[in-house]
């Protein structure tokens, strides 16, 4: 029980939960713009694997929304909120050939910039606790040397 699995943390090392947060939405980032990507500019019938990972990426927002509210940071659990209602609103009009001057895509595309600094401010934020926590259990100095 003093440990996780192999990706996760070992021996009382713990990532920061803004840092993993961070990273998951980058990933999540990367995937909705491959998504998108291949909405607007192939010219398939179907765009199934698309849609579930534009689906899989919503759901994605929807738990760093609880997360972030579970960790007390309701101002960006706030910021993240419209924007994940920004993306869901301006999606419903992309579609194959969808050009940047529609409104639906800018407003999904400012969105996904909106994702991206806060991913950054997460990553960043997650990085500076990091250096602050003991990377092991008893590997705090107090200063007092024998």
């Amino acid at each position: 029980m003093g440990h996780r699995s192999a990706i996760g943390a070992r021996n009382g090392a713990s990532t920061s939960p803004d840092l993993s947060d961070g990273l998951r939405t980058l990933a999540a980032l990367v995937l909705t713009f491959m998504a998108f990507d291949d909405i607007t500019t192939d010219h398939s019938t179907s765009f199934r694997v698309e849609y579930t990972l534009l689906f899989a990426c919503a759901v994605w927002g929807a738990v760093l929304i609880v997360r972030l509210v579970r960790r007390g940071r309701i101002a960006l659990a706030s910021v993240c909120t419209v924007l994940l209602l920004a993306v869901l609103w301006g999606q419903q009009s992309i579609g194959p050939g969808t050009r940047a001057i529609w409104p639906g895509y800018a407003v999904a595309s400012a969105a996904f910039l909106g994702f991206l600094m806060v991913a950054i401010y997460l990553v960043v934020a997650g990085t500076r606790s990091a250096r602050r926590l003991p990377t092991t259990m008893g590997s705090v100095d107090h200063g007092v040397r024998p």
